[in-house]
């Protein structure tokens, strides 16, 4: 072998070793940062600020804008165990960066990578009905003691009184066995819900809420998204069971090396300890 080829050789074997070096295993401590995208390019969740905050970007009904934006921390090739109980689940962001987690042994540090994120729906998962009309009483009645116990607060004439967002009331009478509250017209007839579109109907002695949902309609409702999956006259059919609400994800991730979390640390000196 020649003095060049041998050069040639070295220096393979030094990329790759440096190639290798650059990926990511399994086990690995990760700084994650992700845009994740619907298959009409629509924004689901990201942790760029930038994104975030541009406002021509069209957001998915999964989109909540965060308090702050910071990278995810995971283990590469690893969910994390739930913290909380919730009979529906993880929430939307702690689906995704599970599922960015396991997709992770394999790609690279410090570059942007695009990933394709799809999910099992959960076995056994029942879903929730919820009414679609709401009734809501233009005068309601109550005890001193059951104001107090609902609002924390003694009954003033005046006081606002919020029985629902959509309708909300105003303390109009107080005596010493009732308070008097009535809820006047709203500013307006139609209102957005995490369901869809409401119409607020009056009724004579009280107003009727009217959600317009529609079969397959994607929501969100705190941190749990999902899809309407029948709607009746009086009901909404919520399904709950998949991460995704069975929609695609289209994801741009981008990772860097993180240390390990401080309890996962203080948890290996502690089983050093016993050892010792």
């Amino acid at each position: 072998m020649n003095r060049s080829v041998l050069l040639i050789c070295i220096f393979t074997l030094l990329v790759n070793a440096g190639c290798a070096a650059s990926r990511i295993a399994a086990g690995d401590n990760v700084a994650i940062h992700y845009t994740c995208r619907l298959s009409n390019g629509d924004l689901a969740a990201t942790t760029d600020k930038v994104v975030a905050e541009a406002t021509a970007v069209p957001r998915s009904a999964f989109y909540f804008p965060k308090a702050s934006y910071s990278p995810v921390l995971v283990t590469a090739g690893t969910a994390k165990p739930s913290t909380a109980f919730s009979p529906f689940g993880k929430s939307f962001e702690d689906s995704v960066a599970d599922h960015l987690a396991l997709l992770l042994p394999g790609l690279g540090y410090g570059r942007t990578e695009g990933v394709k994120l799809t999910g099992e729906a959960t076995p056994g998962s029942n879903p929730v009905s919820i009414a679609r009309v709401r009734t809501r009483m233009k005068e309601i009645r109550l005890a001193p003691a059951t104001f107090t116990a609902e609002t924390g607060m003694q009954p003033e004439v005046g006081q606002p009184y919020v029985e629902d967002p959509a309708l909300p009331g105003r303390v109009e009478e107080v005596n010493g066995n009732e308070v008097v509250i009535r809820i006047p017209p709203p500013g307006r007839i139609d209102m957005p819900t995490p369901f869809g579109m409401a119409t607020i109907r009056d009724q004579g002695d009280h107003y009727e809420i009217v959600i317009e949902a529609r079969p397959g309609y994607l929501f969100r409702t705190g941190p749990l998204v999902g899809r309407i999956s029948a709607v009746t006259e009086q009901t909404i059919v919520l399904d709950f069971s998949h991460p995704f609400a069975g929609e695609t994800l289209w994801c741009d991730i981008t990772a860097s090396r993180s240390e390990p979390p401080v309890a996962a640390v203080a948890g290996r000196v502690s089983e050093r300890g016993k050892a010792l």
